[in-house]
């Protein structure tokens, strides 16, 4: 891809993220091997056209990958279905669809001093963390765990 005076502007492929994806996948093989891209086709009308993706224009597309972290604190409950000692366990809500959610803690031991059971019921709160890049394409959340919500109080435990 040559760039024009002005950087080339990727959001108008917004809507084709897989697209997105495989060029930066491509500008990555590319840099690692030290490698530039000429390109030269025959459109469908019969010009003929050509294009390269060089190591400026490279530069770009990584500027364009640089990503931001958006974190939100959230509260989580549902039924504990599934635990891993690498330090996440899972809770699946019992609203809508039933949502499942990999809750991540710092590793085995933390996951053990939680003492809970498969098909114990939670409410936990949550960070959850998205990464979002400059395209806008945003990864999936990462849901980190930061406590035990506390009981309501009620008659027995005010």
């Amino acid at each position: 891809m040559t760039l024009p005076k002005e950087r080339a502007n990727f959001r108008q492929f917004g809507n084709a993220a897989s697209l997105l994806r495989g060029l930066h996948e491509l500008t990555k093989a590319l840099d690692q091997h030290n490698l530039d891209l000429r390109m030269r086709w025959r459109s469908g009308t019969g010009v003929h056209r050509q294009s390269s993706l060089t190591d400026r224009a490279r530069a770009h597309v990584r500027s364009q990958w640089e990503d931001q972290v958006e974190s939100e604190t959230r509260q989580i409950a549902g039924r504990v279905i599934s635990m891993d000692l690498g330090g996440t366990f899972d809770v699946k809500t019992s609203t809508g669809r039933g949502k499942r959610y990999v809750i991540h803690v710092e590793g085995e031991e933390s996951l053990l001093r939680l003492n809970i059971s498969l098909g114990d019921l939670v409410h936990v709160t949550v960070e959850s963390k998205t990464r979002v890049n400059r395209l806008g394409i945003a990864s999936p959340p990462r849901y980190e765990f930061l406590g035990f919500v506390a009981s309501e109080p009620t008659l027995d435990n005010s």
